[in-house]
This record gives C-alpha cells, structure tokens and sequence, in this order.
C-alpha cells in the first residue's frame, strides 16, 4: 500500500485516505480490489475526479447519484463518461448512423483517436437494447438540446474517455479481468458546477476539507503526469452522423485542441457555435497543453515502471 499523504479528507488529523501511483503495478492490485467491492476514489487525470464502478440499476449497480453530490448543482441533463478501452467501446456503439467516413469498425481505426496522446472523450450512439448500460451514462437528444441547441442529435449517445498510456491501459485490463461483468468506472470531475477543479494532490486535499463530505476512500495518483503539466479538463468531440458533413464535432476544447487533433489524426475537426473552453490552470494554454503530454510521453518511456 502506499503511504499515507497529505491532509485528511474531513480535515482532521489523522483521517488521510490512502494514495496509490497508477503508474506502480504494485499498487494494481489493491486499486482493482478497491474499486471492484465498489469503493468511490479520487483519480487524477490531469484533474482530480471521482470514479466509481456503476452497473445496471436493475442488478443492484445504480449507484449514480454519487457524481451528482460531489459535483454540486451539475444539471440532470449532464450525463457520466464512461472510462473504457476503445476496443469495449466498439460494442457498445450503433455504426449505422455515423458518416461512413468515421465507421471506425477496426479497432486501430478507433484507437487511432487518441493518438496524440491526451485523455480525450469521444461521444458516440448507442446501440437500441444495452439495457445494461446505467441510464446515467446515456443522454438523449432533449438532454445534449438541453446543454446547446446545436448540440442535438436524433440519436442516444454516451460519451466514453481515454487515454493511450500504459498505465491506463493496464488498471482497465485489470477490472475487465476483475469486475463484475457490464460495470463501468465512470466518473466526473471534483468540483462544483462552473468551478474549477483540483489539479494536484493537495489542491484535492484542501477542497475536501473544506467540503468535508466527499465520499472517497483512496486516491489514484499520477505523480508523472502532475510533474509535467496538463492542467486541464478534458476535449470533447464527436462522431459525425450521416447527415453531417465528415468531421470531428469538438463541442469542449480541452486538453486536445483542433489543430493538434487534426494533425494527430488526419481527421478535419469542427466546431460549434456553443463550443466551450474546458476548465484549466490559470495560464494554461493549448500550447502548453500539448508541452505537457509530449513530455509525459518521453518521460514515460524513460519510467522504471
């Protein structure tokens, strides 16, 4: 286990939650033990969030009502990202409807989002049927209208999120192996609506002790990322549907900017009228942004772990 740090989550002494390093597989295990009996955590992703793995409420797994406590006065509208591999996300999605340019039915295709490197969601359809699928995590076309006109589709969508890094990509092979099957970890950021997020360790620390009722019980760290930068809310884009033509729809300009998606990617990138400007470190920049993960990159590689 790693050692106790920081300040307590309620603000008195000794009450400190556990911090793991996502980047140690020694601390894997008890990362997935935690999260898997269904323990809330903070996960920290160029931001702090809170995650929870969340189920079907008909199997007992509805526990959503988590996400909208910690992140007070987020509308009901605002549906959860789901943190998923991008090959589990190819099963969930409806093909049909997206721009035959972006049927993305091979898994490198699809992949081939993320490769810059950042976390970045990717909102797609829905197949009809996925009763196993929380209905917080689906939004339908009143609730995107209801975020910005131009911000509806005819279609249900959820948003799923990534990053192209070892490290997460071997917590969420971890909990395929681990979690019960058709639970999610899901997750939204650590702050009130419209305020800023903590973005390091003890700006998380001091947020909580000041709200003292976050119910989290561990903390998922990234120290390398933190070191490096990144201070952002994460870039949303997308799917193109038939009707649309054939690019990126970027409705939150976060930790990707459309240039560098574009040159990642090779994909052309749009964006909307209501488009908005994720919440970041005061003098972060999408140059600064992109510093930041292509040193997390070089430094990555030069990890012992």
């Amino acid at each position: 286990m790693a050692p106790m740090r920081g300040t307590s989550r309620t603000g008195t002494a000794g009450d400190a939650p556990p911090v793991f390093d996502i980047r140690d597989p020694r601390h894997e295990p008890e990362i997935v033990r935690r999260l898997v009996r269904g323990e809330p955590a903070a996960f920290y992703m160029g931001l702090f969030t809170i995650m929870q793995l969340v189920g079907p409420p008909h199997r007992g797994g509805g526990r959503a009502e988590l996400f909208w406590q910690v992140k007070r006065n987020r509308p009901d509208w605002s549906k959860l990202p789901v943190f998923i591999r991008p090959r589990d996300a190819l099963r969930l999605i409806d093909w049909a409807p997206v721009h035959p340019a972006f049927r993305f039915r091979r898994r490198e295709r699809f992949e081939a989002l993320w490769a810059h490197g950042a976390p970045m969601h990717v909102i797609a359809p829905l197949r009809d049927g996925l009763r196993t699928v929380n209905p917080s995590l689906i939004t339908t076309a009143d609730e995107a209208a209801a975020a910005a006109p131009d911000r509806r589709v005819a279609r249900r969508t959820a948003a799923m999120f990534w990053m192209q890094d070892p490290a997460w990509a071997r917590l969420a092979d971890a909990l395929v192996r681990g979690a019960p099957r058709r639970r999610y970890l899901v997750g939204s950021s650590f702050n009130d609506h419209g305020e800023h997020p903590p973005y390091t360790l003890d700006e998380l620390f001091a947020h909580t002790a000041r709200r003292g009722d976050l119910p989290y019980g561990f903390v998922i760290d990234d120290p390398l990322l933190a070191r490096c930068g990144g201070f952002s809310s994460h870039s949303l884009v997308r799917l193109p549907l038939l009707d649309e033509t054939p690019e990126l729809v970027m409705l939150r300009r976060g930790t990707v900017s459309p240039g560098w998606l574009t040159e990642s990617t090779g994909l052309a990138v749009r964006t909307l009228a209501s488009t908005t400007v994720a919440s970041r470190r005061q003098d972060t920049t999408d140059t600064s942004l992109r510093t930041a993960f292509e040193e997390l990159a070089r430094r990555r590689l030069g990890s012992p772990t």
